[in-house]
């Protein structure tokens, strides 16, 4: 698909996964997570290694992780400042910079490729007020990404039951803080790179997260139970590779073209190295870690299919508080595009456990319906 594409930018440097700064002239990446996370070792670092290839080591990114350059609260801000060039993004850690974008983080989702290909095209292709405040803020979601559905992790605490969660100190944000206050938990707002020594410290019982964090981020090594059978939601609200607006301008179409190819492949292998990370932490957390898996009961898997209805008001509602001008109609764009990535997942297979091929399908439907049709202006 790459063969023959050759860059103008003048964008050079090498690639270097470090958590020292890059020096003059090179695009700047910064992750929150630390540089051993699949995320940055594998699909950030993939998505660079390939870009140098591709343009002849005209663009390259440096990777800095950990959150050295920029705390995954403070990293938009950064992108936007222009003291980074690029980086991983949650949106819900800067509502207020960026309300739009957002919203669209907050809407409910449940697999993993559904929610992944959906936010894309929201973001990039149908939700005019996302576009137009990314411009105007100063930054581009070039790669989004998902989590599998969520999944209750906890230290100390037991949760089967409804009444289990009842005072429960968890850590959510956004959607998901909404969601446990609805079950009866208290939301704790802390970042992703604060789990570990919440937990540990007793700041928090539980998080919600994805399973693939056991291993990424070691929560198994503070946590002790884990709650099957309680989908919590997808976090797709999630721009791995976001750029500053001047830097994304800047850009020749061709370099975009060559951004964006890559995209559309990481897309979906982001997708499949979480989900195999995810299956792959979960067998080791049962059968090496020590951990417990607990099944919710009917009820409390009830009172969460009630709190999903309520939670798409209650983000319309803040998202329209924080100044969005139109949230229904960033809402319909996200549930059309839920319903069209749903039957595409239905017609590569259903089941979620793709072959190669599968794998190869999805990702060239995320370029032909995503990533073929973003302006290169």
């Amino acid at each position: 698909m790459m063969a023959g594409i050759r860059a103008k930018s003048t964008l050079a440097t090498c690639l270097a996964l470090t958590a020292a700064t890059a020096s003059a002239g090179e695009l700047v990446y910064s992750a929150f997570m630390p540089a051993t996370h699949p995320d940055v070792a594998k699909v950030v670092g993939g998505f660079a290694a390939e870009l140098a290839e591709h343009s002849g080591g005209a663009q390259t990114l440096s990777i800095t992780a950990g959150g050295a350059l920029a705390s995954a609260a403070s990293t938009l801000d950064a992108i936007v400042k222009g003291s980074i060039d690029a980086g991983a993004i949650v949106y819900n850690y800067s509502p207020a910079l960026a309300p739009a974008v957002t919203l669209v983080g907050d809407m409910p989702g449940t697999i993993q490729q559904v929610s992944a290909a959906a936010a894309t095209e929201t973001l990039l292709l149908d939700c005019a007020e996302c576009r137009e405040e990314m411009k105007r803020v100063g930054f581009q979601v070039v790669m989004n990404h998902s989590t599998e559905s969520f999944s209750l992790i906890c230290h100390g605490r037991e949760v089967a039951r409804l009444d289990d969660f009842r005072g429960l100190k968890v850590r959510a944000t956004g959607a998901l803080a909404r969601l446990v206050q609805s079950l009866g938990g208290t939301p704790v707002n802390i970042t992703f790179a604060e789990v570990y020594e919440g937990l540990q410290r007793g700041q928090i019982d539980c998080t919600v997260s994805g399973v693939a964090s056991l291993r990424g981020m070691q929560f198994w090594d503070v946590a002790d139970t884990i709650t099957t059978g309680l989908p919590l939601g997808t976090v797709h609200g999630y721009g791995l590779l976001t750029v500053n607006g001047d830097v994304w301008a800047d850009l020749s179409a061709e370099d975009k073209r060559l951004w964006l190819d890559l995209a559309a492949e990481y897309l979906a292998r982001g997708a499949r190295q979480t989900l195999s990370d995810s299956h792959e932490a979960l067998r080791i957390a049962l059968s090496d870690k020590g951990m417990k898996e607990v099944a919710a009961n009917p009820a409390l898997r009830a009172a969460l299919d009630a709190a999903f209805k309520a939670q798409v008001q209650a983000a319309m509602a803040s998202a329209a508080e924080r100044g969005v001008e139109d949230p229904q109609a960033i809402a319909d764009a996200w549930f059309a595009n839920v319903e069209k990535w749903s039957a595409i997942y239905e017609e590569i297979g259903g089941d979620g456990e793709w072959t190669d091929a599968q794998w190869a399908q999805y990702a060239a439907r995320a370029k032909a319906e995503i990533y073929d049709k973003v302006p290169l202006d």
